[in-house]
């Protein structure tokens, strides 16, 4: 399968074989704490090219099950710099 990244990437850069993305949310009494990291790897022998992903504004997420899509948590950010 393939995507179409052209919105994402410059046209004449490399081809992304593939993106990497780890998150982390933790829930407790006190409120919800998120992390997340994320790695793309091109077509080059000559390394990583760096991705950056910053998150700036509100935002809406979904953790979901791959195999059947069923939500298992939702939530939203409102203020990513607090």
């Amino acid at each position: 399968d393939s995507v179409d990244l052209s919105g994402i990437f410059p046209k004449d850069s490399l081809p992304v074989t593939k993106i990497i993305h780890e998150a982390v949310v933790e829930v407790d009494e006190n409120g919800t704490v998120a992390a997340a990291a994320t790695a793309a790897e091109g077509g080059s022998s000559s390394g990583i090219m760096p991705v950056e992903f910053a998150i700036n504004h509100p935002f809406l997420f979904i953790i979901k099950r791959n195999q059947d899509n069923l939500i298992l948590f939702m939530g939203s950010v409102r203020n990513p710099n607090a």
